[in-house]
């Protein structure tokens, strides 16, 4: 899986872009937004993590493979 140059990752890039994504749909109303990396991609759950997102219940099995739920609610929300 090719998600860019070596040299780009781990400089954050991808937790800026997850964070930017998530002020737009929170500004266009959204109360929570879910995401269901692979449990074993570290690197996403880090980024995710560091973007906001906590892990919202156990790994599972889903019709297109493992995913580990996890959720960030709006600012100010109630949870």
């Amino acid at each position: 899986q090719f998600i860019g140059p070596a040299d780009m990752l781990g400089q954050g890039h991808g937790s800026r872009f997850i964070a930017q994504r998530m002020a737009a749909l929170f500004a266009g109303g959204a109360p929570a937004i879910g995401t269901d990396p692979d449990p074993d991609n570290a690197r996403a759950i880090a980024a995710y993590r560091k973007a906001g997102f906590a892990v919202a219940g156990a790994a599972a099995e889903g019709p297109w493979g493992r995913y580990l739920p996890m959720v960030a609610l709006k600012p100010g929300a109630a949870g």
